[in-house]
């Protein structure tokens, strides 16, 4: 079913925000900008012929203003290697309607894969990929939705299948920030008897 897995996992932040994560500014305000997503996504605006949905309009805003927080190289990394995957993106949705071959294994997981992954490459640190994730998929789906318009009546952007990618790539994401501090944990852990027994041993 399309537009389930924005549901899912946007449904899965909201409860790991609301209840598991300390109480903070931030916390209250990515909360409140997932549930109102969820809300919003329902809900389409028409403007002539263009046809977009609410929540991306809502999301985009709100990812901007986020990463419009980062400070000095960092928001010049972030700006430089988003505007880089943007083409990427647009170059998926693309392939999608020309050569669909590709994606057979499954419409939603596949780009998002390609496109979380790219974004781990790049950037290091886990603020600036989610802020790289509304940089890329939000201008790209309006890139990709101008050139694609004159294969439909009109211009729709964001349909469900748009939100269920981009929510499946911001997943992939969560998952493999939590995966790193893991490691970095149980290797932190690992290190301090060593480091221990080297002082003994020098003493």
């Amino acid at each position: 079913m399309v537009g389930l897995w924005f549901y899912l996992i946007g449904w899965f932040f909201w409860i790991c925000l609301t209840f598991f994560h300390k109480e903070t500014n931030e916390r209250l305000w990515w909360s409140s900008v997932t549930l109102l997503g969820i809300i919003a996504s329902s809900f389409h605006v028409q403007w002539g012929d263009i046809n977009i949905n609410l929540a991306f309009i809502l999301l985009f805003t709100a990812g901007f203003l986020y990463a419009g927080r980062c400070k000095g190289f960092s928001l010049f990394r972030v700006a430089g290697n988003s505007l880089a995957l943007l083409f990427l993106y647009a170059a998926l949705r693309f392939i999608e309607w020309y050569d669909p071959v590709f994606f057979l294994w499954h419409l939603t997981f596949v780009p998002a894969g390609i496109m979380a992954f790219s974004i781990i490459l790049l950037l290091q640190r886990q603020k600036e990929r989610v802020a790289a994730t509304f940089l890329i998929f939000f201008p790209g789906e309006v890139v990709a939705s101008m050139v694609l318009s004159s294969l439909t009546e009109g211009m729709f952007i964001a349909p469900p299948i748009f939100f269920d990618k981009w929510a499946a790539a911001v997943f992939i994401i969560y998952l493999w920030g939590c995966l790193e501090e893991g490691l970095y944990q149980v290797s932190k852990r690992q290190s301090f008897p060593s480091k221990n027994l080297s002082k003994r041993i020098s003493l």
